[in-house]
């Protein structure tokens, strides 16, 4: 009795070994395959390099690889390298087999604002990678910035809707085909696309870096594009074009493309175009006085103030405008400052080889209006073609009541367009050097 007793109890054990074996072989067999998913979209069905794998572990026909990544060899190699080089060339040395298409995010990317000097310099992501999400439609997306886990959020070509975050920080990059295999912004658009009624992304207290996207359709009373507060955005290779807030009314409707203000925070554009918004103020971009504010090879074009100053810009804080076009800007109304507004006391800014081309206003300043105690440095600025009222000028400087507003200009052309190149009320205006006044002469 207890022999047979011994004997079934040394089959159980068999049968539980036998068991747990097959368990961990199938385990085996997914191990790379971590997190395969439905793809919502049936249209991308199962032909993405990075499904093979996915589909071979048995998982199902309709899903996609986020897990772990495995061999990396030759990644990235059709990504663009326009835009601040999002995609790493130096591929991975893994031995692991794995899909060899999808885009990986190394070492180059993490010089895209908060990447670098924290956490996140140990990154080396796919779309195999847990946090990174690869998504193709506004849904997916959804879920990606919902996910705590996620850091960067690569997004296919097509149109998704806006967004609202709050103490987030996340890495968004555009422009990708829908295999995830080639990156091309121009040719696969990524388009966050408005209501027209609300801004297309709202950010609170959040750090958002975007790539390669165009923002557009947005409305309501401030930030159309993205209204920001307290956050610290970065746009690189980015399009902000088509908003409008100017249903709001006057000036107290800011910032067309983007609102930025809030106890602090700070926004940088590289690389980008910022064109044909509306706003009471600020067409493009409306600043506040607690913000850090960086333009570098931005066009900014066509944006219109119906209400108030800065058909293209209303900027105050700490500003800086580098190799920045700005033309075609317009102040309807009773507006000055048809290019660029800069103004309060506490701003300081610097304006270094900006172009102000074509921009009017029916007040002083068509092109550049500093006003209300700002400090501004121009260096290198060119006026060309701006379109003023009689006794208008490319430049106007003007202070409140009593505190004077600072220009200090160096090099630079006024040209033509204006009866005046430079007026001067209650202000100072210093430094000039070098500086060609092609027409109207400096009134002081």
């Amino acid at each position: 009795m207890y022999r047979d007793s011994w004997e079934w109890l040394w089959l159980g054990w068999l049968w539980v070994g036998l068991a747990v074996g097959l368990l961990l072989g199938a385990m085996g067999m997914g191990f790379g395959l971590v997190g395969c998913v439905p793809v919502e979209d049936a249209a991308y069905g199962v032909s993405a390099p990075a499904l093979d794998a996915c589909t071979s572990g048995g998982a199902g026909a309709d899903v996609r690889v986020v897990g772990d990544a495995g061999d990396m060899s030759g990644v990235g190699e059709g990504a663009d390298a326009g835009v601040d080089a999002l995609a790493d060339t130096t591929p991975d040395t893994g031995t692991d087999s794995g899909p060899a298409s999808a885009p990986v995010l190394g070492d180059s990317a993490r010089g895209l604002g908060w990447l670098s000097g924290d956490s996140y310099t140990s990154i080396y992501a796919s779309c195999e990678s847990p946090v990174v999400r690869c998504v193709r439609s506004s849904s997916e997306l959804a879920l990606a910035l919902l996910d705590p886990v996620v850091e960067a959020i690569l997004v296919g070509g097509g149109t998704y809707s806006g967004f609202a975050l709050s103490g987030r920080r996340v890495l968004i990059v555009g422009g990708y085909d829908s295999s995830f295999a080639t990156r091309e912004p121009a040719r696969f658009v990524t388009e966050f696309r408005g209501d027209g009624v609300s801004p297309v992304i709202s950010l609170l207290e959040s750090s958002v870096d975007m790539s390669g996207v165009r923002i557009v359709g947005g409305g309501g009373v401030e930030g159309g594009g993205i209204y920001s507060r307290d956050s610290t955005l970065r746009l690189s290779g980015c399009e902000v074009s088509e908003n409008d807030v100017s249903a709001a009314g006057g000036g107290g409707a800011f910032g067309g493309g983007i609102a930025f203000g809030g106890g602090g925070g700070t926004l940088t554009v590289v690389g980008s175009v910022l064109s044909e918004n509306r706003a009471g103020r600020g067409g493009a971009i409306a600043s506040g006085l607690s913000s850090t504010v960086t333009l570098s090879s931005v066009d900014v074009l066509g944006n219109v103030a119906v209400g108030d100053h800065g058909g293209g810009l209303s900027l105050s804080g700490r500003v800086s405008l580098t190799d920045v076009l700005v033309s075609g800007n317009r102040v309807l109304g009773d507006g000055w400052g048809g290019g660029v507004l800069v103004f309060d006391v506490g701003t300081v800014a610097s304006l270094v080889r900006v172009s102000v081309v074509g921009n009017t206003a029916p007040g002083g300043g068509s092109g550049v209006f500093i006003d209300d105690g700002a400090v501004a440095d121009l260096s290198g600025v060119v006026f060309s073609g701006n379109g003023c009222s009689s006794g208008g000028s490319s430049l106007y400087v003007d202070g409140l009541g009593g505190i004077r507003s600072v220009a200090r200009v160096v090099g630079g052309v006024f040209g033509d367009g204006c009866p005046v190149g430079v007026v001067v009320e209650g202000s100072d205006l210093t430094g000039v050097l070098g500086a060609v006044v092609l027409a109207g002469g400096i009134s002081q």
